[in-house]
């Protein structure tokens, strides 16, 4: 496990009724805002930076050269937006797990001022400082406050009467914390570009934000935070993912009916599920990304008993949600994968609209696009759908 970045606040870091209307975007005039990032890099040089901004994908990502002890990021956006700094060469690799400094991208210009230190063969940034006049001040300013909301809160799902005691004990408080908190972030409205993110977690964190144990209240006080957002980020990947969370959040059935998307595959030539789905007795809908290892050990699995799955009428569709097409392509080429592959992306739209916050996931239609209640582990299995007719 890499170490992260000392202004990282790794997995916590990133903490921090009724659904805006819908005509808002179409409504809404993009606003072009320029973004520059001026940094400073002791024992730095010779290394390289790249700039993940998530609208524009990790593939075309920004990046800069540390030379003089000096960088720069320098671009434009529609919409101010929430990004992320690493050094490059691990936004290169294959599992695509790497340690990030998270900065939120607007016409303010950002100062960093960093040491580059290495230990156990893992780059990080320590002795740093951040400025701009703006929400990166203000985050770096109250991230404590991140922290103590959870109170350095760590589980292990798989541990139930751990998670038993936390549910009843502890998760109650941090709840109760975490709105605090955001309370506190959404008073100001140029914030809440920090409380999207915020928003984002909490959905993201389903053990400790379980909907069917949140109370009223706290519901509310999310529904208020998300009209609250200012309208320059409502285009943003973060407002798209948060806006299928509130309205699942709002509604129990959503997500549990089928709904359509159109996603490209290897050639880039766009599929539509609805379309797939009418033409078998039963379609897997397979989520993964390339550096979850029981999703590669089922393409894997998979590759000997798909024939077979197809004369039953059983189609396999793989979605994948790397944050770059890069990633899936070679881990697609590496698996074999011959059945229908697709890519979605991080934070896709159809990841929040499913409700698919661990992988693998996988989902069942048959071909009348009805859901089936079906549990399998190996694709041999999912020849017992027949049963299911």
């Amino acid at each position: 496990m890499k170490k992260a970045f000392a202004i990282t606040l790794m997995i916590i870091s990133l903490i921090f009724t009724s659904c805006k209307k819908e005509n808002k975007t179409a409504e809404k005039e993009n606003s072009e805002i320029e973004f520059v990032i001026l940094g400073t890099a002791k024992n730095g040089d010779g290394k390289k930076l790249g700039l993940h901004i998530p609208s524009l994908g990790m593939d075309n990502r920004l990046t800069s050269e540390i030379v003089n002890g000096k960088f720069e990021f320098k671009g434009n956006l529609p919409n101010p937006e929430r990004a992320e700094i690493a050094f490059d060469n691990e936004l290169e690799e294959f599992d695509g797990m790497y340690s990030v400094y998270d900065v939120y991208l607007t016409k303010d210009t950002l100062r960093i001022n960093v040491t580059v230190d290495e230990r156990d063969e893992n780059l990080y940034f320590s002795e740093n400082s951040f400025e701009d006049n703006g929400v990166n001040t203000y985050y770096q300013n109250n991230k404590n406050k991140y922290w103590e909301a959870y109170n350095g809160l760590s589980y292990n799902p798989r541990d139930s009467v751990l998670m038993d005691s936390l549910r009843k004990y502890v998760f109650p408080k941090v709840r109760e914390n975490v709105i605090k908190v955001n309370t506190e972030i959404f008073s100001d409205k140029k914030n809440t570009i920090i409380g999207l993110n915020n928003l984002k977690y909490i959905f993201d964190n389903r053990f400790v934000f379980d909907f069917k144990e949140m109370s009223s209240e706290q519901k509310k006080s999310i529904n208020e935070y998300f009209n609250n957002i200012d309208e320059s980020y409502i285009n943003s990947p973060d407002y798209t993912v948060v806006s299928s969370h509130i309205k699942r959040m709002n509604n129990v059935n959503f997500g549990k009916q089928f709904m359509d998307f159109s996603l490209p595959d290897i050639s880039e030539k766009d599929s539509q599920l609805s379309k797939i789905i009418s033409q078998n007795e039963f379609t897997v809908l397979d989520f993964w990304w390339s550096g979850c290892a029981p999703c590669r050990k089922f393409n894997q699995e998979s590759k000997e008993h798909y024939k077979k799955l197809k004369e039953n009428g059983i189609e396999i569709v793989s979605i994948n949600v790397d944050d770059g097409m890069k990633k899936w392509q070679r881990a697609s080429e590496k698996d074999s994968i011959d059945w229908i592959n697709l890519y979605a992306g991080t934070n896709s739209k159809i990841q929040s609209d499913y409700n698919v916050v661990a992988f693998p996931t996988t989902i069942i239609f048959d071909k009348n696009k009805q859901r089936v209640d079906f549990d399998f582990h190996k694709a041999t299995e999912l020849l017992k759908l027949k049963s299911k007719k």
